[in-house]
């Protein structure tokens, strides 16, 4: 029995598949030779596959409706209140959606659990301007502009400038890698 032979026969047994990925590794700046990264997968069960792609649509549900409000009417202080509690509820959903016990989905489960707890904390603090009655130009400009008041009351050119609402945009850009890797399955 050849190499391959045996090594696909293995595979088959314990039902694994596997790919290999070139990647040309530096020692100190010096490129050494090319090597395969080699990545063995198992197969998911049909349960576990269902259990991923219900998860996926879920989260893709969040997907779409973040995207389809985004930039949120924010012209009254009732607006920016409404689209601030959106926000949250797009990051809680995130959040408490359980995930189903399958390796695959963690690293992108984790970097949506971290970017949406990023989004959280931005949002509870305008949530909390807004109950305070802080200037709503002020929470505008956090919601829509800039989160950290870089420069405010008024758009700077060359300061790094990021509304709260893109944060949300973190967490669900991992949403739609992890619903591609669902379904690329």
């Amino acid at each position: 029995m050849g190499k391959d032979l045996a090594k696909d026969a293995a595979g088959k047994a314990f039902t694994l598949s596997g790919s290999k990925t070139p990647r040309t590794p530096e020692l100190n700046g010096t490129k050494l030779p090319e090597i395969d990264n080699i990545y063995i997968h198992t197969k998911l069960t049909d349960e576990q596959l269902a259990a991923c792609k219900t998860y996926a649509d879920t989260l893709k549900k969040v997907f779409d409706d973040y995207n389809a409000n985004l930039n949120p009417d924010v012209s009254t202080m009732e607006a920016a209140d409404a689209a601030i509690k959106k926000l949250i509820g797009y990051m809680n959903t995130l959040k408490q959606t359980p995930k189903p016990d399958v390796r695959m989905l963690d690293r992108e489960y984790a970097l949506i659990q971290s970017a949406a707890d990023e989004a959280l904390k931005v949002y509870k603090e305008i949530e909390q301007m807004v109950k305070d009655k802080a200037g709503l130009k002020r929470i505008q400009f956090a919601i829509t502009v800039d989160w950290q008041f870089n420069g405010y009351p008024e758009r700077q050119p060359g300061l790094y400038q990021r509304g709260a609402e893109s944060l949300g945009g973190d967490a669900t850009m991992h949403v739609f890698k992890l619903y591609n890797n669902v379904y690329e399955r």
